[in-house]
């Protein structure tokens, strides 16, 4: 549904916002320890299924970004999250 991918969307590009700021966006600089202690800050707001929904939707991305665009740092690592 759009909702969802909008949803989802939002939720990854607060990540990279949070972990990157404004500069460039690194994904190759990126390690599960960073994902982890992104939803353990952020993830005391929301209810366990909203974390759930965070950290299915950052899962999500890294396995796409493994498909699509090659990396392999976070893709053999998803399983972490």
């Amino acid at each position: 549904a759009v909702k969802t991918r909008v949803d989802r969307r939002w939720w990854v590009a607060h990540f990279l916002a949070d972990q990157c700021g404004r500069g460039p966006i690194a994904v190759h600089r990126l390690t599960p320890r960073d994902v982890v202690a992104y939803l353990g800050r952020h993830g005391r707001r929301y209810t366990p299924a909203s974390a759930g929904v965070r950290a299915s939707a950052l899962r999500s991305y890294f396995r796409f970004r493994a498909a699509h665009c090659g990396d392999r740092v976070m893709s053999r690592n998803c399983s972490l999250l």
